[in-house]
């Protein structure tokens, strides 16, 4: 009995291969493109991160040395910090609520009045209350409870899997000619039950920064612009888990697992599923919803978007697979090239979305 030659493409008729080929590469050409650029921006934005952090204390030598030199008959005031709480973190509305303690201790001067003195940058203070106001023996000391929220433009390209880095600037309300602050490194800190909604804290430190303003703002008693000292307590958080992510995309995933095995049954049964396929792309562009209603209006292209449209690809995959086998079928009678075809582009596409979900996330979530 002569034994039955296996089908490839080698045994294929030239429209055949040209079909096959179209077919395969309209797919795998926008699928791999694609799926290179949302890697690429994840992996900028995730590096960026990264710089910003290791960027933020950096200032100015030429600044540093003007506030030194302006400064260097002003009274030093050690400023220290203790975050007790984030109450509330929202990244749709860039804001973020905290409570906490600050305080000041300087040698010399006891009319200085820190603790009615200072400002929060890009912060707006709900409520401030006396803790200690202690001057004795050329000693000062005051210590202010707090509650503040704060203003961030907070970077989404990773969300729902980001990372955020945290800002609390004191600033100084007197010039550095009147008051230098340094930070009280020692004994400012967190709470170390501090809780984020959502995230864990992974990185703490503080600094000093001294702000330049741009202008006099008219003031006749100015001959140059104001210089004020900050303290900057910084902390970076991270989301905590792939909770949130998993309910910004499940029913993406069942939807594009649906059509894996559309794609399946149409392959080895032949069974013609195509009606299913126009559900499925609107349960996709319906899922985009999900995660825009969870972020700020105007913000970067990212994870939320990359996931998305790697669905949608997906869908328009098996789509365009399905569409062609069936008319290779009905058209042309041909079923063992529809058959081959169809078993081809889904071991093609099974791997890449795989892929892409995994990698996609991954990126977000290791630390370059």
């Amino acid at each position: 009995m002569e034994k039955k030659k296996r089908y490839s493409f080698r045994n294929m008729k030239r429209w055949q291969k040209t079909k096959f080929l179209t077919v395969f590469f309209s797919y795998f050409a926008v699928a791999f493109v694609f799926l290179t650029f949302a890697c690429s921006v994840l992996i900028d934005s995730n590096l960026e991160r990264d710089r910003e952090w290791a960027d933020d204390i950096e200032q100015d030598p030429e600044i540093i040395a003007e506030a030194q030199e302006r400064g260097a008959n002003a009274t030093k005031v050690l400023c220290g910090t203790y975050i007790e709480n984030v109450k509330e973190l929202s990244v749709k509305n860039s804001y973020w609520k905290a409570d906490g303690i600050v305080w000041f201790k300087w040698e010399g001067d006891p009319s200085l009045d820190m603790a009615n003195n200072f400002r929060i940058y890009k912060g707006t203070i709900s409520k401030t209350s006396m803790v200690r106001d202690y001057h004795e023996n050329g000693l000062n000391y005051q210590m202010v409870r707090f509650e503040v929220t704060i203003l961030k433009n907070f970077a989404a390209a990773t969300f729902p899997i980001d990372t955020h880095d945290m800002h609390l600037y004191i600033e100084s309300s007197y010039p550095v000619e009147k008051v230098m602050m340094s930070a009280d490194t020692e004994n400012s800190g967190l709470n170390t039950h501090l809780s984020v909604m959502g995230y864990d804290v992974i990185k703490y430190r503080m600094s000093e920064y001294y702000m330049q303003y741009d202008s006099t703002r008219g003031d006749p008693t100015l001959d140059k612009p104001e210089m004020s000292a900050e303290v900057n307590t910084s902390f970076e958080i991270e989301r905590n888990g792939l909770g949130l992510y998993l309910k910004c995309f499940i029913a993406l995933f069942g939807t594009s697992l649906w059509m894996l095995i559309v794609l399946f049954v149409n392959s080895y049964h032949e069974v013609d599923a195509l009606s299913l396929i126009p559900a499925a792309l609107f349960g996709a562009v319906s899922n985009i919803m999900v995660g825009a209603n969870l972020m700020p209006d105007v913000m970067d292209t990212g994870l939320v978007e990359f996931v998305n449209i790697w669905g949608i690809i997906t869908i328009l995959g098996v789509a365009q697979t399905v569409i062609q086998v069936n008319r290779v079928r009905k058209k042309y009678d041909s079923r063992e090239f529809a058959q081959y075809l169809g078993k081809f582009m889904f071991y093609t596409i099974v791997p890449m979305t795989v892929l892409g979900h995994i990698l996609m996330p991954l990126i977000c979530i290791v630390r370059l």
